[in-house]
């Protein structure tokens, strides 16, 4: 059994930081889904691989999956967020 089984986590971004808080949660159990921004920050493929196993990617109606998250991972800035329609 894993301590975070049953936990919906979203994961908004596109960088190490975002990403490498979900692949820890996603390690320990948590259904995660990622929503890629368009951001200047690019992974490697290396780095895609290692940080995103395992989890889903968000559909295109991703505000359904942020109502229905209870845990929200960001490395955006809250503007950009903002800029999405997402309000802190």
């Amino acid at each position: 059994m894993f301590v975070l089984e049953g936990v919906r986590v979203l994961e908004v971004g596109g960088g190490v930081a975002g990403a490498f808080a979900g692949r820890l949660l996603r390690g320990y159990g948590a259904d995660v889904r990622r929503v890629d921004v368009n951001r200047s920050i690019s992974l490697t493929d290396d780095e895609v691989r290692y940080l995103h196993a395992g989890k889903l990617l968000s559909s295109a109606q991703w505000r359904d999956d942020l109502a229905a998250a209870d845990i929200v991972i960001s490395d955006l800035q809250p503007f950009e967020l903002g800029a999405h329609g997402v309000e802190w």
